[in-house]
């Protein structure tokens, strides 16, 4: 892919059948990590039983060794998920109208980014301790334009985060509240803490929890029953 050779975990429903087709989850690990941790970690395919196609990419290592993701849509990682989804596409039953993402960390960020470029390709998309795909202002250097659609937006942090602060969650949320025409105002959702503002296009709801940079205990039953409702 773009040059580049590429790994990942790929989890089919226990008893895949070639004929249905099936929503397909983008899983994104956090920084220095890989796919298998963030299977271990997420939750999220155990939610989703026999009833979604879940796949785990691994980041490419920096020259310190480190993994991560490039968030620029122009990048090589955004190589990787459209090139991704065409070989998942062409091998397996997959429903194109139930595409989803999902990232921790660094891979929340990406997610993000994911959901504002490729807003016209997914369906929803889950970020916890992230931070947004773009800054704000046209004359910062790292503003790569325009998000691509509405994607349903997913948004989790926690206030006593150290490692990604607070208001990086809140910028993303911001991001995906103006993008789809949200109003400001919101009302508690399940799970508890989350809520969902008014007026959307497509949903965002916003998830601010007591924790750290940790992945909550309520994100996986809230994040696929999220994406399964869209």
């Amino acid at each position: 892919m773009d040059g580049k050779s590429r790994t990942f975990e790929l989890s089919l429903p226990p008893e895949y059948d070639p004929s249905h087709p099936y929503p397909l989850v983008f899983a994104w690990h956090g920084g220095d990590s890989r796919g298998a941790w963030a299977q271990s970690y997420f939750g999220v395919e155990e939610e989703a039983g026999s009833d979604a196609i879940v796949v785990y990419p691994d980041g490419l290592e920096d020259a310190w060794g480190s993994t991560g993701w490039e968030v620029d849509p122009d990048g090589h990682d955004f190589v990787l998920f459209d090139a991704l989804l065409a070989h998942l596409e062409a091998n397996l039953c997959i429903d194109r109208t139930r595409l989803y993402s999902v990232g921790f960390s660094w891979g929340a960020y990406f997610s993000n980014s994911l959901g504002c470029y490729r807003g016209d390709v997914l369906t929803a998309f889950a970020s916890v301790a992230g931070g947004p795909p773009r800054p704000k202002g046209e004359d910062d250097p790292m503003y790569y334009g325009d998000c691509s659609g509405q994607a349903a937006a997913w948004v989790a942090h926690g206030t006593a985060d150290t490692v990604i602060p607070l208001y990086e969650g809140e910028n993303a949320r911001d991001v995906f509240l103006d993008n789809n025409g949200c109003q400001p105002t919101s009302s508690p959702t399940v799970p508890d803490p989350c809520v969902a503002y008014d007026g959307c296009a497509t949903p965002v709801h916003w998830c601010q929890h007591a924790g750290g940079h940790d992945w909550p205990a309520f994100a996986p039953s809230g994040i696929w029953a999220y994406f399964a409702g869209q």
